[in-house]
């Protein structure tokens, strides 16, 4: 038990960024998260409109759209237009105050409409074409399945919190039960067999309360990763 508490310890310092020499004292107690399990069993929000990786595939979807609009614009012709002015003068000598200065001006209009190079606009179009169907596909199945998820940690929170409620009883049966066996062995009436036995029966008992404390904040924790926001 201490080496898996020792491992614990160093791989949650990794975690945090922490040198694996800084100590690290622990604080509460699992049992101080029971009156907040009662609060908010089920989240008013269920959208998963602030999850992480959703926000990230609206990201890249805009971005593959905004290419594919791009690629499209190769097949559109474009027009230009140009406008120069100038004075121009032509003399033998380099006497520019007796010049005669002409004004000279250029209107142009060009207008350029794409024939064919090759295929090369239309495969390039469809490459994205295929590039934004691929991340609308794929945000679809990232979609179903953390519905599915959050469907899954819904479920965990409650039947954990009704695991929470038996072993809680189960504890409080088992410290009677080790109170009477002591008081029993204290008037001669009982064994340390017995007293050894219901101690460990209360250990175990406890146990199991934290354990579904704990995995109650496990089921937590990724109800909160899903939706995106704290609950």
């Amino acid at each position: 038990a201490d080496n898996m508490k020792k491992i614990a310890e160093l791989q949650l310092k990794m975690l945090m960024g922490i040198d694996s020499e800084v100590p690290m004292t622990v604080s509460g107690a699992l049992s101080d998260y029971e009156e907040s399990m009662f609060q908010q069993l089920i989240p008013a929000d269920t959208s998963m409109v602030e999850n992480s990786d959703l926000k990230q595939f609206d990201l890249q979807s805009n971005k593959a759209q905004k290419a594919y609009e791009l690629q499209k614009l190769q097949f559109a012709p474009t027009l230009t237009s140009s406008f120069n002015y100038m004075y121009m003068s032509q003399n033998n000598d380099f006497r520019f105050r007796d010049y005669r200065w002409d004004p000279y001006s250029v209107v142009g209009v060009t207008l350029s409409i794409p024939l064919f190079n090759g295929g090369q606009r239309y495969y390039n179009v469809k490459q994205s074409q295929i590039q934004l169907w691929q991340l609308q596909e794929q945000r679809k199945d990232l979609e179903r399945s953390l519905k599915l998820s959050l469907k899954n940690n819904i479920d965990l929170i409650h039947k954990n919190i009704e695991q929470i409620v038996a072993t809680q009883s189960s504890v409080e049966q088992a410290r009677k039960g080790y109170e009477i066996t002591r008081k029993r062995y204290e008037t001669g009436l009982g064994t340390i067999v017995d007293v050894n036995a219901a101690a460990l029966a209360m250990t175990s008992a406890e146990l199991q309360y934290r354990n579904a404390i704990y995995d109650y904040l496990a089921a937590k924790a990724d109800l909160e990763k899903v939706l995106g926001y704290e609950l």
